[in-house]
C-alpha cells in the first residue's frame, strides 16, 4: 500500500486539483471548479492567494482528498477576527477509512487560527469533534409553503361531484388566506418604502445597516457592503435578488437577499439575509411578504432559510414559516477566542454565509420529507 501524504495545496496544484473534482464529484464538478474555486480562493478581498488554506491528500502525485477554508471578516464578540470557513471535505471512496480525513481536518484546524463549519456530511461532523472542535450556536432551517398540487389526489375519485366538493373549498380557503394576507401586506407596505433590485446593489447604506445591528450579535461575519458585494454580486452560478426598506427620511433599515433556483430547482426560493435595525419585527414581516408576493409569480413553490438569529423567530412564524430542523455551529480557536458562545448565544448565521446554497442543495422538500424530518428531530437530535 502507498503511503498518502497530506500537504497545504498551491495555486500550481490547480490542474491536479481540477482533476481530482471530476473524480470526486462527476457532473456536479463544474459547480466546484473553476468558477466557485477562483472566486473564493482568487478573487477572495480577505484571502492571500499564496497561502490557500486548502489542504491535499496526495498518492503518487495523485490528489485522492481534499478539504478546504475560505476566510472572511467575523465579529466575535467585541472582535473581528480572520475566520476560515470549512468546505468541500471530500475522500475518494477507495481511500476512506484509512484515516485521510483525520489527517487534513488536522491540517486543517492546525493552520487556521479561527475555524468554523456549518454544513457538512456526519462523517466530517464527527472527524471534527474528536480533533477538538466544539459545537456552537445552531442554525434552524425554516420553510413556506407556497402551494401544492392535489391533481394525484383528485385523480383516485372518478366520482365528478366528489372532485367538485374537493376542489372548491380549496379554492374558497385559499382565496381567503389570500385576501388576508394581502390586506396585511398593504398595512406594512404603507409603513416603509420599498426598493427591489435585480442584479443588487450594495453601498454605504448597507455599511450603516450593518454597523447599527451587529452590536445585538456575539457572532456573525462583518456583512459590511464590501463583503455583500462579493459575496452576492460576484458569487458563480447563483442569480441574486433583494428587497430593501428605507424609512419617511430614506434610512436603509431593512434588507432581504435571496436566490431561485435555475438549474437544479427552479421551483425553490432560497432566503439568504434578513437584517432589520432592532425592535421592528413588521419590517421582516414586510419583506418577507413582499418577497413571496414576487416569487409566487415566478411559480416558486417553496421558500427556505436557514437561519440562527433568534431574532428572526418571531416574525419568521407570523409569515407562514414551519422550523423543520437544525445544525450545530463547529468552531475552534486559539485561547479564549469563543467565550461563552453556546446554542443560548445571539448570533447572525444564514444560508448565505457558508457557500450552504451553491448548487446542487437547492431541493424541493415534500410535505412526507418534512414529516420524516421532524420525526428524526425529536427522536433522534444527536443524528442531525
Amino acid at each position: 500500500m502507498n503511503v498518502v501524504r497530506v500537504r497545504q495545496a498551491k495555486t500550481i496544484d490547480a490542474k491536479k486539483l481540477e482533476l481530482f473534482f471530476k473524480e470526486a464529484y462527476g457532473e456536479m464538478a463544474r459547480y466546484k471548479y473553476p468558477e466557485r474555486w477562483e472566486w473564493l480562493f482568487l478573487r477572495n478581498p480577505w484571502q492571500d492567494p499564496d497561502d490557500l488554506q486548502i489542504y491535499i491528500a496526495e498518492e503518487n502525485e495523485k490528489i485522492v482528498g481534499h478539504a478546504a477554508a475560505y476566510i472572511v471578516p467575523c465579529k466575535i464578540h467585541n472582535k473581528t477576527v480572520q475566520l476560515s470557513w470549512g468546505i468541500d471535505s471530500i475522500v475518494l471512496p477507495q481511500y476512506r477509512g484509512r484515516g485521510v480525513a483525520k489527517a487534513l481536518q488536522s491540517l486543517n484546524k492546525k493552520k487556521s487560527q479561527i475555524g468554523a463549519s456549518f454544513s457538512m456530511s456526519p462523517v466530517i461532523r464527527k472527524v471534527k469533534k474528536k480533533l477538538g472542535f466544539n459545537p456552537g450556536p445552531p442554525a434552524y432551517l425554516y420553510i413556506r409553503y407556497l402551494g401544492f398540487s392535489n391533481s394525484a389526489i383528485l385523480s383516485r375519485y372518478n366520482s365528478g361531484l366528489v372532485k367538485i366538493l374537493m376542489y372548491f373549498p380549496t379554492v374558497i380557503l385559499y382565496g381567503a388566506l389570500a385576501i388576508i394576507q394581502n390586506s396585511r401586506i398593504n398595512k406594512l407596505n404603507a409603513a416603509y418604502k420599498i426598493i427591489y433590485q435585480n442584479p443588487p446593489e450594495f453601498g454605504s447604506d448597507e455599511t450603516i445597516l450593518w454597523k447599527k445591528v451587529r452590536k445585538d450579535y456575539a457572532f456573525g461575519v462583518e456583512r459590511t457592503a464590501e463583503y455583500l458585494n462579493w459575496r452576492y454580486k460576484e458569487e458563480p452560478w447563483g442569480k441574486h435578488f433583494c428587497f430593501k426598506t428605507y424609512d419617511d427620511q430614506d434610512n436603509l433599515n431593512g434588507l432581504l437577499i435571496y436566490r431561485v433556483g435555475t438549474e437544479t430547482n427552479p421551483n425553490v426560493a432560497i432566503i439568504l439575509e434578513l437584517i432589520t435595525i432592532p425592535g421592528y419585527n413588521n419590517i421582516s414581516e414586510c419583506l418577507l411578504y413582499t418577497m413571496e408576493k414576487h416569487v409566487i409569480k415566478e411559480n416558486v413553490r417553496q421558500i427556505q432559510f436557514a437561519c440562527g438569529d433568534n431574532k428572526a423567530e418571531i416574525p419568521l412564524k407570523r409569515c407562514g414559516y414551519l422550523k423543520i430542523g437544525e445544525k450545530a455551529l463547529i468552531i475552534s480557536g486559539s485561547g479564549n477566542i469563543f467565550p461563552d458562545l453556546n446554542r443560548n448565544s445571539s448570533i447572525i448565521l444564514t444560508t448565505g454565509d457558508q457557500d450552504a446554497d451553491q448548487f446542487p442543495y437547492a431541493k424541493l422538500f415534500s410535505p412526507l420529507e418534512v414529516i420524516i424530518y421532524q420525526l428524526k428531530r425529536h427522536l433522534f437530535p444527536s443524528k442531525l
